[in-house]
């Protein structure tokens, strides 16, 4: 069966590493995927050319400009038309706007993904649910709730796999000793920075713990969208003060996998996560994970077991939290192993790719939308 995707970014990210997994895993040269990017990308590029698989980039333009809009759709239903498509599957609800009304009257099986919480939800969250699908897809119970309030078609739960981190040893040895002096502890996160992964949390935290904890080294690895470069900076400067903790800024990274492997722990600040993939590599390496409640992570990291919870937005409670785990290296080790694992038992690719296979292909209706 035919399949066309419609992604709005190619940028390295969450959502868009779970498109690459799908598309990789699914597509064949008899069940071929056609992947439509609004923008050029890490992402188009890496799948130009895996068998089964053919990309383009279409300019579509913001939503606000009307007439590209259009021109977008019309090229979309050109698509779907030509190229005899038995499913088309929108990444996001902004690509569904432009998927749902160029699918208009053709036989055509629509689903789509919500990998956020539309708590509270989006003009585009809600527009995107009003219009038809068959099924939608969320990465987590969470926000399956969230979405299901708003109505719409079924909603299925696709939770995200992956394989083992396949680090270079030697290279994280290398990591470890360009990073830290003996004896001291890397705690990693790895992010996008803008306001809703909860930096700034991590900063005030950072700073709450330099005097009790004057070993603890912070990376943070992840870089800043143009709109978001003046919160970048707020963050730096405010680590530059004399007794300031020493937080490293590594930006964008391709070596995560043998940054997990230097690290000794992970901290996820998020606000909001519709599930924490960075948290789900960070388990596959056999980390220690504190986390916000933010979401998904719920899923994910049992607390006192694979890790630490703590509420949103609560600086002291994070720093506790990881002053605990910092102080106790048989506690990270333990954690660290029960989280990996739980994501080898219940996280893992083959899981994931057939739950997306059920999700895309079967009668929604049929099955129940949750996991039990």
């Amino acid at each position: 069966m035919k399949t066309l995707a419609i992604s709005p970014r190619a940028a390295a990210g969450g959502a868009e590493t779970l498109l690459l997994q799908t598309v990789k895993g699914l597509a064949r040269p008899f069940d071929p995927w056609h992947v439509v990017f609004f923008e050029a990308g890490p992402v188009e590029a890496e799948l130009r050319g895996c068998a089964g698989v053919t990309t383009e980039v279409l300019d579509a333009g913001r939503l606000r400009d009307i007439g590209r809009f259009l021109r977008t759709v019309r090229q979309l239903r050109h698509r779907l038309l030509a190229g005899g498509f038995k499913r088309a599957v929108a990444w996001m609800p902004k690509a569904h706007l432009y998927l749902a009304p160029a699918a208009w009257g053709i036989d055509i099986d629509v689903r789509w993904w919500q990998h956020g919480i539309p708590r509270p939800p989006s003009w585009i969250d809600r527009l995107a649910t009003w219009l038809p699908a068959s099924a939608i897809l969320c990465p987590s119970r969470v926000a399956a709730e969230a979405q299901e309030r708003l109505g719409g078609a079924p909603v299925r739960v696709v939770p995200p796999g992956l394989s083992g981190p396949h680090a270079d040893s030697e290279a994280a040895r290398k990591l470890r000793r360009e990073l830290l002096s003996d004896g001291q502890v890397l705690a990693l996160t790895v992010s996008r920075i803008q306001p809703s992964k909860g930096l700034h949390v991590l900063v005030e935290c950072a700073q709450l713990l330099a005097s009790q904890l004057p070993g603890l080294v912070w990376a943070i690895a992840g870089g800043a969208r143009p709109e978001d470069e003046s919160y970048h900076r707020s963050l730096v400067s405010a680590v530059l003060a004399p007794g300031s903790p020493r937080v490293i800024w590594l930006g964008e990274r391709q070596d995560v996998p043998e940054l997990l492997s230097a690290a000794d722990l992970l901290v996820h600040p998020s606000l909001g996560e519709s599930f924490g993939l960075a948290v789900l590599e960070a388990m596959a390496a056999g980390l220690a994970v504190v986390s916000t409640d933010c979401g998904g992570t719920r899923d994910l990291v049992i607390d006192g077991v694979t890790g630490r919870l703590v509420p949103v937005n609560d600086a002291p409670g994070l720093a506790k939290a990881i002053a605990e785990v910092v102080a106790d290296p048989n506690l990270r080790h333990r954690m660290g192993q029960a989280g990996r694992t739980l994501q080898q038992q219940r996280f893992g690719p083959e899981a994931f790719l057939n739950a997306a296979v059920r999700a895309l292909m079967d009668d929604p209706t049929s099955v129940q939308t949750r996991d039990p």
